[in-house]
């Protein structure tokens, strides 16, 4: 299995996933810090990317409270077609 990594904020940019699947891998990998309000948008651009470029994603978001920010956790594998196969809480 051919596995990539995109770290963070560069998951925003649909190019970088498209290489990614070009250069063959199977998997992305994507470990983030995303923080509350961006919850609903960062599941959802995992999810599309999963699906328009064919790939399982990991994604592993921080959780908790680090003094300043507050991070919304909900770490994921994504299948292929950007369904949801297993997801972690806060």
């Amino acid at each position: 299995m051919k596995v990539s990594m995109i770290i963070c904020d560069d998951g925003n940019y649909p190019e970088i996933w498209r290489d990614c699947a070009m250069k063959g891998a199977e998997l992305i990998i994507r470990p983030q810090g995303y923080m509350y309000p961006a919850k609903d948008q960062q599941v959802q651009v995992s999810k599309t990317m999963a699906w328009c470029n064919q790939v399982y994603v990991a994604v592993a978001n921080a959780a908790g409270f680090d003094g300043v920010y507050t991070y919304f956790g909900h770490s994921a594998i994504i299948g292929s077609d950007g369904r949801t196969l297993g997801e972690c809480g806060t």
